[in-house]
């Protein structure tokens, strides 16, 4: 509605090598002016990513239990903010800026197996909050 692509044709559009035009193309059909993607700048993580594959790499570890604390945070705010209490949208959605940096920094250290760069797990039942944070503080 506000002119933005969600996250779905953006990711699609890279994978394509071509941006949609609004209101004109199908799912799937970007037919909008071609652009370059350089894989070399794309960090290799592993697929499906899971806290259990990090017990080799402590730090890693740590950075993936505080992301998905992050994260369970983030959904129950914004789930509690839906629910009837707005006033928590504007933390939650804080809160979603603060998760990207915790993806990237996650994404940019190589495991030390050698088979590739660590990812957020999304593991609901592996979380640890950051320190100096609790509960009750995005």
């Amino acid at each position: 509605g506000d002119g933005e692509l969600s996250h779905y044709y953006r990711f699609d559009q890279i994978r394509q090598r071509r941006y949609y035009r609004e209101k004109i193309d199908k799912a799937g059909k970007p037919a909008g002016h071609p652009f370059k993607v350089d894989w070399k700048q794309v960090f290799p993580i592993i697929p499906n990513a899971k806290v259990a594959q990090y017990t080799q790499d402590p730090e890693i570890r740590k950075r993936a239990l505080n992301f998905n604390w992050r994260y369970k945070d983030f959904l129950e705010k914004l789930n509690t903010a839906l629910d009837g209490k707005p006033f928590l949208l504007k933390t939650a959605i804080m809160g979603m800026h603060t998760l990207k940096q915790d993806m990237l920094r996650l994404m940019r250290n190589p495991l030390s197996s050698g088979k590739g760069n660590a990812a957020p797990t999304f593991e609901m039942d592996q979380v640890e909050p950051p320190e100096n944070q609790d509960s009750n503080h995005g």
